[in-house]
């Protein structure tokens, strides 16, 4: 699963993307696999314009059976997600507010979640947006701990202990880091979209 937001400007067609896993380190590496998407379906009610209903789904060749791919369950609609109050975010983004190049390795930094009407005039007066019905909102409202440029489209997780996680959303909207709670999809509301299109039981 992916953004379609990710791709908009993007000269590289998504049925041509490459995605590359098995590792921790932004470069290619020994252990690297090069994972080639072989198929994609695009979510029929897209909105680029106010980041709704922002997924993608993809398939790819080979599959992630690496030694260091694992699988992470999606969360089911049927739970209640703001029980969970710590969440996870993972990503390779910039790791200052103005800075320019990405992380070289995986990094990982500990969220909360943030509730709806504490987001929603925030971005509504910075931004001008409305909050997506299936977004969420996580961060700090004062510690400069977030995800920034180059984290997008990357996981959000809860991890429930005995390693077990289940993942949530990406990431919506970059900007702003450190200074507001971020956007992100809610994976739940897709739920029913992802089994359906895949077969998959999730």
């Amino acid at each position: 699963m992916i953004r379609i937001g990710l791709l908009e400007g993007s000269i590289i067609p998504i049925s041509k993307l490459r995605i590359n896993g098995n590792t921790s380190f932004c470069k290619i590496g020994n252990n690297t696999i090069a994972h080639i998407v072989t198929k994609s379906i695009v979510h029929p009610e897209y909105d680029e314009i106010n980041f709704s209903n922002d997924v993608a789904l993809v398939k790819v060749s080979p599959p992630f059976k690496g030694r260091y791919e694992k699988p992470i369950k999606l969360y089911p609609p049927t739970e209640i997600f703001e029980l969970y109050r710590s969440l996870y975010a993972l990503g390779w983004g910039i790791t200052q507010s103005n800075g320019t190049r990405p992380s070289e390795q995986l990094r990982i930094v500990k969220l909360r979640f943030v509730h709806r009407g504490v987001c929603r005039p925030i971005f509504q007066s910075v931004m001008s947006i409305p909050v997506p019905k299936e977004a969420i909102c996580a961060g700090w409202l004062r510690r400069d701990m977030d995800t920034c440029t180059g984290d997008s489209g990357g996981p959000l997780f809860v991890n429930l202990g005995n390693n077990k996680k289940r993942i949530t959303c990406p990431k919506l909207i970059p900007y702003f880091c450190g200074q507001y709670p971020a956007l992100y999809m809610e994976v739940s509301q897709f739920y029913v979209w992802i089994k359906n299109e895949t077969g998959i039981k999730i």
